[in-house]
C-alpha cells in the first residue's frame, strides 16, 4: 500500500502498524473521514473520500485498488498534499 504522507508499506504487519498509527494520529488531530463514492469491477476498483479538518474545511482524496478474490493486492492513496 502507498500513502502519500506516510509512505509505502508492504506486508500484513507493516500495513497493520501503519493503520494503527494513522488512526491514532487522525484522532489526536480531530480529523475524520467520509467515503463519498466507491466503484469497482473484477480486479480493480477505486474510492473517492473526504477528510474533514477541525476548522470545518474538507479535502478530497482518491484511492485505487487491485484485488485478487477477497484480498487487496495493491492500494494507493492520492491527495493534494500541497494543500496540507
Amino acid at each position: 500500500m502507498v500513502d502519500p504522507v506516510y509512505g509505502p508499506f508492504k506486508g500484513y504487519d507493516a500495513i497493520k502498524e501503519f493503520l494503527q498509527r494513522v488512526t491514532a494520529d487522525m484522532r489526536e488531530l480531530s480529523i475524520s473521514f467520509t467515503v463519498d463514492e466507491v466503484a469497482g469491477e473484477g480486479a480493480v476498483g477505486w474510492s473517492r473520500w473526504s477528510f474533514h479538518l477541525p476548522d470545518g474545511t474538507s479535502k478530497q482524496g482518491v484511492s485505487v485498488y487491485r484485488f485478487r478474490g477477497d484480498m487487496i493486492l495493491y492500494q494507493h492513496d492520492y491527495i493534494g498534499t500541497n494543500e496540507l
